[in-house]
């Protein structure tokens, strides 16, 4: 059985590449692309990008992608499994090291880099004239969808994205949240997102060599570099990732549109056994926002992120939620 520390690195390692909705509702398996907002606070939000693999077009980064995580999976499961006692140690410094990570990243890591997807043009809004200046290979059809690469739509100074294309849905409770609060939250990942993760990439593939002499010791593995390895790979998704978004935000969020989950969200929140997140679920239904409070309690978690149909991330959802505890705390 796999224990809860396997799933939430699996979980930090899957996020790289946005996993596609493994729910059956019919209101969320046939979109392509979406994000969705779960309020942590009154002023914060967890917000994740799901989408289909199928949507990237170069299947090679694809393959390369998923050996890779694999890989990475299958080193540390067989860690993880290890009796030796510094193996013992190692899993226990790397699971407080991941647990550490902001929950900011996940959303940057979990939006697929800009080079790689296709977006669905609006059929109804293209004519054959307009079809044939779009020519070569921007153009992809896929059961009889017109898809163009996200990377190629700055080439055409002609395509409309707010009226040519299908903009990609947010979805959020307005009850508890608003959609000029997540949009200014995700301006700010956007804006400092990529300088940050730009700078500790470098740092990161700067201090690998320092790590390679470990590799003579024969019992002992070289985790530090295979963590500095990963956290490399995490921070170079992170800044395509934010380099996307900030192509989505641009023009006011031309790219996107935001929908209100149709839930009582409220009534969700307000089912945990938490005082004192029960007392501020009451502030904010009274319109304090004066500061920043605690809405989800942690033993509603799973309640909330199945109401959000996003089952697969209640252990980031935990650890975001979690961060933003000790960090109202201090």
């Amino acid at each position: 059985m796999i224990s809860r520390s396997t799933t939430v690195f699996s979980n930090r390692i899957r996020s790289i590449h946005s996993v596609k909705s493994s729910l059956g509702y019919t209101d969320f398996k046939s979109i392509p692309i979406y994000l969705i907002s779960i309020p942590l606070t009154n002023k914060k939000s967890y917000i994740y990008c799901k989408h289909d693999r199928e949507l990237s077009h170069v299947k090679a980064a694809r393959r390369i992608d998923e050996r890779l995580t694999a890989l990475v999976m299958k080193g540390w499961q067989k860690l993880e499994t290890s009796k030796l006692r510094v193996n013992v140690e190692i899993v226990k410094i790397v699971k407080n090291l991941l647990s550490r990570i902001p929950f900011d990243e996940e959303l940057l890591k979990s939006i697929p880099s800009q080079n790689l997807i296709v977006r669905e043009m609006k059929m109804s809004e293209m004519n054959e004239e307009f079809k044939q200046r779009l020519n070569s290979g921007s153009l992809i059809t896929k059961h009889d969808k017109l898809l163009i690469k996200q990377k190629d739509i700055k080439n055409y100074s002609n395509l409309d994205p707010s009226k040519h294309l299908v903009k990609i849905p947010i979805f959020y409770p307005d009850s508890i949240s608003s959609k000029e609060q997540i949009h200014q939250q995700l301006i700010e990942y956007a804006t400092s997102g990529y300088k940050k993760h730009f700078k500790y990439l470098c740092y990161n593939l700067l201090f690998i060599p320092v790590t390679l002499p470990l590799v003579l010791i024969p019992i002992v593995p070289n985790v530090p570099g295979f963590y500095l390895a990963y956290r490399a790979w995490c921070h170079f998704n992170a800044m395509m990732g934010s380099k996307h978004l900030s192509f989505l935000l641009e023009n006011n969020a031309e790219h996107l549109t935001f929908k209100e989950i149709n839930l009582n969200s409220l009534a969700i929140y307000g089912k945990t056994k938490d005082e004192k997140v029960l007392q501020n679920i009451q502030r904010l239904k009274t319109g304090d926002n004066t500061d920043e409070y605690i809405l989800l309690g942690e033993d509603v978690a799973d309640d909330v992120a199945k109401a959000y149909y996003a089952e697969d991330l209640v252990s980031e959802l935990k650890i975001a939620l979690k961060q933003e505890n000790q960090k109202l705390n201090k």
